[in-house]
């Protein structure tokens, strides 16, 4: 597949799992915003400010902080990280990296149509700066490590998708 029709999927498949996401949160009745999430960890609230955090990353200057050998991330990145997106689902309950942990208090104080406009804006911005980086740009992962811009784009797609509360 070439670069052009891998960026065309990749961003069809974020249009995709961003608009089933966003169609679930604005759906969660405003008194459940807040709550944990039946069998999660996180609130609605909470998921939605972690999938915001995590769409930064690719605005940010630094990424993640590396949390594994280089060794090893380039194992989980050129092996596990391209499985977990053939298989278009994460594993249910890692612990996501100090970066983009929602902070409770954070979350219960934006307002729910805020967050998720905040959530929209924040993909759009990503996806632009991903899809405009410079060759040689690459965005850091706790545990995959170095990731070219294409492939962070499928990165934030799977993970977008785990968080979504539907069939995708």
């Amino acid at each position: 597949m070439n670069s052009d029709s891998a960026w065309r999927n990749a961003l069809t498949e974020h249009r995709e799992v961003l608009g089933a996401y966003v169609a679930w949160a604005q759906a969660v009745p405003d008194a459940e915003w807040t709550k944990p999430l039946p069998g999660r960890t996180w609130s609605a609230a909470e998921e939605t400010l972690h999938l915001v955090r995590a769409y930064e990353l690719p605005l940010s200057e630094h990424g993640m902080r590396l949390r594994v050998s280089r060794a090893y991330a380039w194992v989980l990145g050129n092996v596990y990280l391209r499985y977990l997106i053939w298989r278009k689902r994460f594993h249910h309950g890692a612990r996501a990296p100090s970066e983009v942990r929602p902070s409770n208090e954070e979350a219960l104080s934006i307002p729910k149509a805020e967050l998720v406009a905040r959530l929209i804006r924040t993909s759009e911005s990503a996806t632009a700066a991903l899809q405009s980086a410079a060759p040689n740009f690459r965005m850091t992962h706790a545990y995959f490590g170095p990731l070219e811009p294409l492939m962070g784009m499928r990165l934030l797609n799977a993970h977008t998708r785990h968080h979504t509360h539907s069939s995708l």
